[in-house]
C-alpha cells in the first residue's frame, strides 16, 4: 500500500517550473500512476480490485506522459472550450473510477483480515471529492467563480482522503506485521 500512497501523493502535489514559456513538470503525474500500478499490482493478492484498475492506471501514464511532453516542448491549452471540458471531465472520472477500485480493494482486505481500514470512510470522502470534481468541470464553463470554490471544495476533500488512506496503510501495515506491500 505504501507504493499507491505514495502514487497518490505524487498525483495530487503538481509541482512545475516556468522557464521561458516551458512548463516543466517536476513532479509528474505519470510518475504517480507508475507508483499506484506498481503498488495495486502488489496488492492484487489481497483483491482482485486492484488489478481491475490497471488499464486505467496506464492509460493514465500513458496520458501524463503525453501532457508531460507537450509542456516540456511549450504546448499548453488550457481554455474553456467544450472539448477542453470534456477532456477534463474524462481525466477526472477516470482518475476518480481508480481510486474507487483502490477503495473496493481495501474493503476486501477488511472482510479478510477482520479489521477496520477505513474503507466506509474512504468511500464517503471519495464520493465528496466526486462530486466536488465533477462539479468544478461543469461551473467552470458557466460560473467560473463557483468552479474555483468546487474545485478547492474538492481538494480539501482529497487532502482527507490521502490522510485517510495513509492511516489505512498503517492499520494494513500493523494488522499484517509485514513491510511486504511497503
Amino acid at each position: 500500500m505504501q507504493k499507491i500512497f505514495i502514487g497518490m501523493l505524487l498525483v495530487f502535489f503538481d509541482l512545475t517550473v516556468n522557464a521561458n514559456g516551458h512548463v516543466v513538470g517536476v513532479l509528474p503525474d505519470f510518475v504517480g500512476y507508475i507508483f499506484i500500478f506498481m503498488g495495486c499490482r502488489e496488492m492484487s493478492q489481497e483483491s482482485n480490485h486492484f488489478s481491475r484498475a490497471y488499464p486505467f492506471i496506464v492509460g493514465m501514464a500513458v496520458y501524463g506522459t503525453v501532457i508531460w511532453v507537450l509542456q516540456l516542448f511549450g504546448i499548453t491549452y488550457y481554455g474553456d472550450t467544450w472539448p477542453f471540458a470534456v477532456l477534463s471531465m474524462a481525466v477526472t472520472c477516470v482518475s476518480l473510477y481508480i481510486d474507487y477500485c483502490i477503495i473496493l480493494g481495501v474493503r476486501d482486505m477488511e472482510d479478510t483480515y477482520n479489521s477496520s481500514f477505513r474503507s466506509g470512510t474512504l468511500e464517503n470522502v471519495w464520493l465528496a471529492t466526486a462530486i466536488f470534481s465533477i462539479a468544478g468541470v461543469i461551473a467552470l464553463m458557466l460560473m467560473p467563480i463557483l468552479g474555483a470554490i468546487c474545485i478547492a471544495g474538492g481538494l480539501a476533500a482529497q487532502v482527507v482522503f490521502l490522510y485517510l488512506f495513509y492511516q489505512a496503510k498503517k492499520e494494513y501495515t500493523l494488522v499484517t506485521g509485514t513491510e511486504a506491500s511497503e
